[in-house]
């Protein structure tokens, strides 16, 4: 989107192209019937996340940190998050955010963006003319987001957005904060997830369970179980005849915490598999490679560390070329570290 250049002189008329409320404007047409002036909740008990604005199950779990460094950064906040999303419910779930705003309309979210007066305001929506300029237009204290015509000359502090770093991580960069290390403790257990949003993702289940029979007969004292979707209830049956568990249709909470205490997990590039990543578990994820583009998928979408190994297919070919063995001595040799 292109936006004209602010005028050199004092910001004379730099908002001639946009076209949506102002808080003037807001603030009469919601003004109350009976005349009295409602008071505004306290701004230093309030922080706005204008989430990312995508409604993918990993797109959600990348804003974790971020939400938990702002618990620990500024306690006794109340965190609301604005998206356009039912599934940033499950955010709340976890205890990270206060209420989740869900957009109906840009009048009616100026109005509760106004009247929750908020101490800290956080854009992660660089492309946005609309909430930029909304927060930019606002009484906020401190108004962070990443780098645009907008924001650069109306935020606090802004940060250039990074497609090569991992998205989490460039979320943290807007608080000047850093992936932290995480120590949980650990089970016996290996968690394999199986599935994926795209069919080009999945690597064969006969694949995963042939893995699993040499994991576990390499490593008796290892537990392996498979974590399912409801997209992937029709492979339960033979996972079960294998002899290994299932973890079916978990909910938020106790998925995230099989995974923090999982030994290891190995995964398809699914939204699961972001839990393991930015809580740092061993993981090895495998990246399709038929259409050219794993390399950008990775760049911003698999977190680079130590204790994690992405496998990638052969070019232009299904991801099935990734064999057995690699990913069985892949997750040896994390589970000697």
């Amino acid at each position: 989107m292109h936006f004209p250049p602010f005028a050199r002189n004092g910001f004379r008329e730099p908002f001639k192209f946009f076209t949506a409320p102002t808080a003037e404007s807001v603030t009469q047409a919601y003004r109350p019937a009976d005349g009295k002036q409602r008071q505004s909740v306290s701004r230093a008990k309030n922080i706005v996340v204008f989430l990312q604005n995508r409604d993918f199950f990993g797109a959600q779990i990348c804003h974790i940190p971020l939400l938990e460094a702002l618990r620990k950064v500024y306690p006794g906040r109340k965190i609301h998050l604005v998206s356009k999303h039912k599934i940033s419910n499950l955010l709340k779930e976890l205890g990270l955010a206060d209420e989740v705003i869900l957009e109906s309309g840009k009048l009616e979210l100026a109005s509760r963006y106004f009247a929750l007066a908020p101490e800290i305001t956080l854009n992660l929506r660089r492309q946005s003319g609309f909430v930029n300029t909304l927060v930019g237009l606002g009484s906020v204290q401190t108004k962070i987001g990443f780098a645009s015509p907008i924001s650069t000359k109306l935020f606090t502090r802004t940060r250039t957005h990074e497609t090569g770093v991992y998205r989490a991580q460039n979320y943290l960069r807007l608080l000047d904060r850093a992936m932290e290390e995480t120590h949980f403790s650990e089970g016996n257990e290996i968690l394999i997830m199986p599935g994926a949003g795209g069919e080009h993702k999945i690597w064969p289940l006969a694949n995963y369970l042939d893995a699993a029979r040499v994991l576990s007969a390499r490593h008796p004292v290892l537990k392996i179980a498979f974590v399912l979707g409801a997209k992937e209830k029709g492979m339960r049956q033979a996972i079960e005849q294998s002899g290994f568990a299932v973890y079916d249709n978990l909910e938020i909470r106790p998925l995230v915490e099989k995974v923090k205490r999982a030994k290891c997990v190995i995964a398809n590039d699914c939204g699961p598999s972001h839990i393991a990543q930015v809580y740092k578990k061993r993981s090895v994820i495998l990246y399709s490679d038929e259409s050219y583009t794993a390399q950008g998928t990775i760049d911003e979408w698999f977190h680079k560390h130590d204790r994690a190994v992405a496998l990638i297919g052969e070019a232009g070919a299904p991801i099935d070329t990734i064999p057995v063995t690699e990913v069985v001595a892949n997750v040896e040799q994390l589970l000697c570290c």
